[in-house]
């Protein structure tokens, strides 16, 4: 899947994709700043960590979430169903995604902590259902990624655009842990 951020004039972002199989998707828009838009974290840090049904992973098996539609190449009700189908397959793995992105991004080095094992304690501290997961996780690739991606997304200009292939991890974990209420 091909994911394209378009750093808008207004410092907003829009968010497209082209799955494997053509169908366009929009998938995210805002017309206010942000230093690193939320789906750059997950674009780093979910194919690093191998979350194969987080964010990006049910995207680009089809799945729709909120504010997200379908530009060309699928029919509405056949999208609605796929996203079901998707949303469905991907249960509580999806929500656990969402969390380890959270966690790392409320702790990540250099913004609030000093090195990557602080930001895992730190996550891990604040997210206590995800620890064995925490525990587990190639933190300093994943940072050294959402950090790659983060300078990349600094320097595309007002209007500019920044343009990334999704890649899962070459072996996806399934996140079945329970779901901290956090």
């Amino acid at each position: 899947m091909r994911i394209r951020l378009v750093k808008q004039q207004t410092g907003g972002h829009l968010v497209t994709a082209i799955l494997d199989d053509g169908v366009e998707m929009h998938v995210a828009e805002t017309d206010h700043d942000h230093v690193v838009p939320h789906e750059i974290s997950h674009l780093a840090l979910e194919g690093t960590l191998g979350f194969a049904y987080g964010f990006w992973g049910c995207v680009s098996r089809g799945a729709l979430f909120n504010g997200m539609r379908v530009l060309s190449g699928r029919g509405e009700q056949e999208a609605l169903a796929v996203s079901q189908t998707v949303r469905k397959e991907a249960g509580a793995r999806f929500i656990n995604a969402e969390i380890m992105v959270a966690a790392i991004e409320e702790n990540y080095p250099g913004a609030r902590v000093g090195d990557v094992e602080e930001c895992r304690e730190l996550a891990m501290k604040n997210y206590t259902a995800l620890s064995d997961l925490l525990a587990a996780a190639d933190l300093p690739e994943a940072t050294r990624r959402w950090a790659e991606l983060v300078g990349a997304w600094a320097d595309v200009p007002r209007g500019g655009a920044m343009e990334r292939d999704w890649v899962s991890a070459a072996e996806p974990i399934d996140k079945d842990a329970p779901v901290s209420n956090q």
